[in-house]
């Protein structure tokens, strides 16, 4: 995964289930 704080990052449906699993 590339910068969690980029904002394009977080606009992917893709990556965004990553991102929550990441936080926990």
């Amino acid at each position: 995964m590339r910068s969690v704080t980029d904002p394009a990052e977080l606009a992917l449906p893709d990556d965004y289930p990553a991102f929550l699993a990441w936080l926990k």
